[in-house]
């Protein structure tokens, strides 16, 4: 009798494990489904208009970043990304981009360009970045969310924010 019963109980408890490890793989699917209705519910609902986000303080380096997206028709129509210093724009800076392709393989005129390419093909803040900008690419991420977030709100006014 104990031997049946704990017989029943082994069974229980392995029919158990394989249905809990077999049913990830079936639900994975439909846990990207939601998210990808949620992305297209926020692009139908920006209110058309340029939204404009930057960082509220300068950097331990003294440079500060901005985005600015225009939004028509619930899309992304343009999205401008800029670091500077007090001494003007990064992407014009002939020395510093010099100095900066030699030290991380890319610079602000390289790309700022490529993040506002991936910003406008992917149609959200959700880029995959660029390989030497690891730090602007993380700073223009948080931007462009700000900025797409006051755009599905309608806030038009320009916003300075905190980066950590």
């Amino acid at each position: 009798m104990k031997r049946k019963l704990a017989l029943g109980l082994c069974t229980s408890f392995l029919a158990l494990s394989l249905v809990g490890c077999s049913s990830p793989k079936e639900e994975a699917p439909e846990e990207k489904a939601p998210e990808k209705e949620v992305a297209q519910e926020n692009e139908g609902a920006m209110t058309d208009g340029t939204y404009e986000v930057e960082t509220k303080d300068f950097d331990d380096n003294g440079g500060k970043a901005k985005v600015v997206v225009t939004i028509k028709d619930g899309k992304i129509t343009e999205a401008k990304y800029n670091e500077f210093t007090e001494k003007g724009d990064k992407r014009e800076d002939e020395g510093y981009n010099e100095m900066m392709k030699e030290k991380s393989g890319t610079n602000p005129a390289e790309y700022e360009v490529e993040i506002e390419k991936q910003v406008m093909d992917v149609q959200s803040a959700e880029i995959d970045g660029v390989t030497g900008a690891t730090g602007s690419s993380s700073k223009a991420k948080t931007l462009f969310q700000k900025a797409l977030d006051n755009a599905a709100e309608g806030k038009s006014e320009k916003e300075l924010i905190e980066i950590k």
